[in-house]
């Protein structure tokens, strides 16, 4: 907002706007009339490429969780996947823990990027609430969820915490 009469500021202001605008124009290869048109465009772009990462992110996940449950270890008549996704959202580790324990006899306990989910089938008989709540104290975080499904963040050891979760689960389970 600028005082009337202070017209040096006004056309400060309006020489430094047309800079950024020609700026913008050559970095877009556009002319400051086709401006707005160029940028609803790369909008449109990005929100296409944005659906087409989830897609693949999404199938990767699913990759992901067969190649580690076929790598699943038995503890206790129940198949363990234990793994740091080093990097890895929240979203991903999630989901790679739902197609882990979509099979039966299977707990998943994985971290990535500050994050853990605890998983378990719907026949392994372990709450894994208090479990979840211990290992995500080791990495000063909170979550919660269902007895079967635990996910939440926190920053610090994720491998630690993994380590614990699997200890508990495995005292956990029914003898």
């Amino acid at each position: 907002r600028f005082e009337q009469g202070d017209k040096g500021a006004a056309l400060a202001y309006a020489r430094k706007s047309h800079g950024i605008l020609r700026s913008v124009g050559a970095k877009i290869s556009s002319s400051r009339e086709g401006l707005e048109f160029s940028v609803d465009r790369l909008q449109g772009e990005m929100s296409d490429l944005r659906r087409s990462m989830r897609g693949a992110e999404k199938r990767l996940a699913v990759l992901d969780a067969a190649e580690l449950a076929a790598a699943a270890v038995a503890k206790g008549g129940v198949k363990f996947v234990v793994k740091a996704l080093d990097g890895k959202e929240l979203e991903y580790v999630r989901g790679v823990a739902t197609e882990i324990v979509a099979k039966g006899g299977t707990v998943a306990l994985l971290g990535g990027a500050e994050c853990l989910v605890l998983a378990r089938s719907a026949d392994v008989n372990v709450d894994l609430r208090p479990i979840g709540k211990e290992a995500l104290a080791k990495i000063g975080g909170k979550g919660g969820g269902p007895a079967n499904f635990v996910q939440g963040g926190g920053s610090g050891d994720v491998k630690g915490a993994l380590a614990l979760a699997e200890t508990l689960v495995i005292a956990a389970l029914p003898k």
